[in-house]
């Protein structure tokens, strides 16, 4: 929820990002028409040849993009994590000066006044060329599908290694963000009762599973599995350039969500492709990530993952739901239900 002044600054923020949708002359290079984007915790730009991406001040249990400082912070840190898989997209930090239409502009961040709005600035890339979007073509292969294995498996090997002093990756804190998605769901639920029956049974499995796996979450912190990974690997934030699949969009808000299992990395893609109809191409992913990574010892947490991230899916549905209004409230509130029901077979 946000408070009274929180929906101040929001509802600010993008009046202020729409009347720089209707300046293209603000941007310093060439542009037509300005395209918006908006999830639910971002504001997106499309403007000629690239990206202006900007943080929505917010306030959730799961991040803190309530004040300009942590804004810049976020931005920053979202450059560092995709620069790490996609250089070439992510490109630098930019800031929006300026009130009103005749004096908007972006400069680069280092050139702006301290109380500007900070942005990642990054290259554009075609819609079509997301993963999400060529398997609704069915123009997603099998061999797209073990490259993009590949390319997981050497990036998590690349990965940096979880300090034990942090508490990353112990049985508590694999544990807490399921209790935390739990408990949001639950909080949701009060708005959509027809959910409680499918949470339940997703609770309480999820429970006894994280008490009896306990002991396999410490075998993998003490071999070295838990890892800064994406934090957010499902079709949508993966792009094919020239051909080769690349990850973009990590998890910038939270490091909890990001230096994790790297079987809870790859569950998010998986469950993304059975969601999608696609359980032949999940477990050719899964299939070829362990023949590349040889993790077989990962495997007795992948279920636990799996339903993991599909609760993941509907919060973010619920979340929309809570930002929507009219005919796209009940999409919002079927996507949630197939979610959960996704979460009860795994």
């Amino acid at each position: 929820m946000l408070n009274a002044a929180l929906m101040n600054d929001y509802a600010a923020a993008e009046r202020r990002l729409r009347a720089l949708q209707q300046c293209p002359q603000a941007f310093g290079h060439p542009v037509e028409a300005v395209e918006w984007i908006e999830t639910h915790i971002s504001w997106l730009l499309l403007a000629g040849e690239f990206v202006y991406k900007f943080k929505k001040p917010l306030k959730l249990d799961f991040l803190d993009f309530s004040t300009l400082a942590l804004r810049c912070v976020a931005c920053a840190e979202e450059l560092r994590i995709n620069r790490r898989t996609a250089p070439d997209l992510y490109l630098g930090l930019v800031a929006l000066v300026g009130s009103t239409a005749a004096d908007l502009r972006l400069l680069p961040l280092d050139e702006a006044p301290s109380n500007a709005e900070p942005a990642v600035r990054m290259r554009r890339f075609d819609q079509a060329a997301l993963l999400s979007q060529a398997l609704e073509r069915q123009a997603l292969t099998p061999a797209h599908i073990d490259a993009l294995a590949r390319h997981v498996a050497h990036f998590h090997g690349d990965a940096a290694v979880a300090p034990s002093s942090q508490g990353w990756g112990t049985a508590q804190a694999v544990r807490a963000p399921v209790q935390d998605c739990l408990a949001a769901l639950q909080r949701m639920a009060a708005d959509a009762p027809d959910l409680v029956p499918l949470l339940g049974p997703v609770a309480q499995w999820c429970e006894q599973q994280g008490a009896a796996l306990a002991p396999v979450f410490a075998q993998r912190l003490d071999a070295g599995r838990v890892r800064e990974c994406h934090g957010d690997l499902h079709l949508a934030n993966l792009v094919l350039i020239d051909g080769a699949p690349q990850l973009f969009d990590a998890i910038e808000f939270n490091p909890a969500l990001r230096w994790i299992d790297c079987v809870a990395d790859i569950a998010f893609l998986a469950m993304d492709l059975e969601a999608r109809g696609c359980a032949d191409l999940a477990w050719r992913f899964l299939n070829a990530w362990l023949e590349c990574t040889g993790d077989y010892a990962g495997l007795p947490v992948l279920d636990y993952y799996r339903v993991y991230r599909a609760l993941v899916r509907a919060r973010v549905a619920g979340l929309r739901l809570a930002q929507t209004t009219g005919d796209a409230r009940a999409d919002c509130l079927q996507e949630q239900r197939r979610y959960l029901e996704l979460a009860l077979r795994f």
